[in-house]
């Protein structure tokens, strides 16, 4: 009976009062929890804020992006108008081919380089292609026919199909030439070199390989057709002699003043 009173009176012993000092430490405890929590609560918050901020500066850069590239794609458009537009007044009047001792010199090919150089590769395979299509236009009428227009016409004297293919294709393929000539020599060297010499090299260059393609697309012409022998030798000659200096000249002279202007105005 006596541990069983013993056990109850203990049980029933009030808890022991907290110290005075005890319960300011208790209390610096839960302000400092309070404390903590509104931190961190803050950080939360300034982490949201941080967020919402570079979700709109992700926004306001791909908007700039873009009308970066709109800008950029009108522009483009623009400079290929224009240069369609050259590109017909040369095919279409005396601009376009002057005539060197009876072998046409071609500044036609200018419009060419400006618009691979400027706008890119398919602006200048179609300017390209407009120059082929307004040679065989040019060289098919009466009144601007001379003794070598069946090189570039079937339908004058002595032309055929090879004729639109000598018209068509080095018109085509030269901008293509020109387009990864520069890309050759800007990457070998490293932009060592300024970019009016290496605009004027890779004109110099593609407008010599169109050259080439058009006597060899020629000569193949007569060997088939056997047409005016004589005249390709001629032809050959005034071409080689004259006409290609000309070219040339003028080719390095857009290269290296009107193509670097150009972009530079535009950038």
């Amino acid at each position: 009976m006596s541990t069983k009173k013993s056990k109850a009176k203990k049980a029933t012993k009030k808890a022991p009062k907290k110290t005075e000092a005890q319960i300011k430490q208790e209390a610096k405890k839960e302000k400092l929890d309070a404390k903590m929590a509104e931190v961190k609560e803050s950080i939360e918050q300034k982490k949201e804020v941080i967020e919402e901020l570079k979700q709109k500066q992700s926004k306001k850069e791909k908007k700039k992006i873009a009308l970066e590239l709109k800008t950029e794609k009108t522009k483009k458009i623009v400079i290929l108008s224009i240069l369609l537009a050259i590109e017909l007044v040369f095919c279409f009047t005396s601009l376009g081919s002057i005539p060197i001792f009876g072998i046409p010199a071609t500044t036609s090919h200018l419009p060419v380089i400006i618009a691979v150089l400027i706008c890119g590769l398919p602006e200048g395979m179609l300017m390209g292609f407009v120059f082929g299509v307004c040679s065989i236009i040019v060289f098919s009428t009466t009144l601007l026919a001379n003794p070598s227009a069946f090189v570039f016409s079937p339908w004058a004297l002595g032309g055929n199909w090879l004729s639109a293919v000598t018209a068509l294709l080095p018109r085509i393929l030269f901008p293509v030439i020109l387009f990864y000539t520069y890309k050759l020599i800007k990457k070998i060297t490293k932009r060592t070199w300024t970019k009016s010499f290496m605009t004027a090299i890779v004109a110099i260059f593609a407008t010599i390989c169109h050259t080439i393609m058009v006597l060899t697309l020629f000569y193949i012409n007569m060997k088939i057709y056997g047409e005016m022998e004589q005249l390709y030798y001629s032809f050959i000659v005034g071409a080689i002699t004259i006409n290609v200096f000309f070219e040339i000249a003028m080719s390095a002279i857009v290269g290296a003043v009107t193509v670097v202007r150009l972009k530079n105005v535009l950038k």
